[in-house]
């Protein structure tokens, strides 16, 4: 839980001196952001091996092949890390660019139901 107050403390001093050059330097204020937000995920990392553990025991109780879970994982993913760019996105005020990525999840969907059939 420690880390997670560290990643806390940081991503708000972050948010505070984005906050302050936002009006004077936009560019600026999004590399303070993501790079508080990538460094919090770094302290963080630790804590997904839980989730992790429980993916696989989900997987196992389910007696699915690799051949369904694989591509639900994957598809799983890509849809949170679109999200998460698409609010990234919305946030440094480029909504096209929320639109445009949005398209590799797309993309990579179709493939991988065009893989199973």
């Amino acid at each position: 839980m420690e880390a997670v107050f560290r990643a806390m403390l940081i991503v708000v001093v972050a948010a505070a001196a984005a906050a302050t050059v936002y009006k004077t330097v936009p560019g600026i204020s999004f590399l303070l952001s993501a790079a508080a937000a990538l460094l919090a995920l770094f302290l963080c990392v630790g804590l997904l091996g839980p989730l992790a553990d429980f993916f696989r025991d989900a997987i196992a109780l389910s007696d699915l092949s690799g051949v369904y879970t694989g591509p639900l994982l994957k598809c799983m993913t890509i849809s949170i890390l679109t999200v998460i760019g698409e609010g990234l996105c919305k946030d440094a005020g480029q909504a096209a660019a929320a639109l445009y990525a949005a398209l590799p999840l797309l993309r990579t969907f179709l493939t991988m139901i065009g893989a199973c059939l």
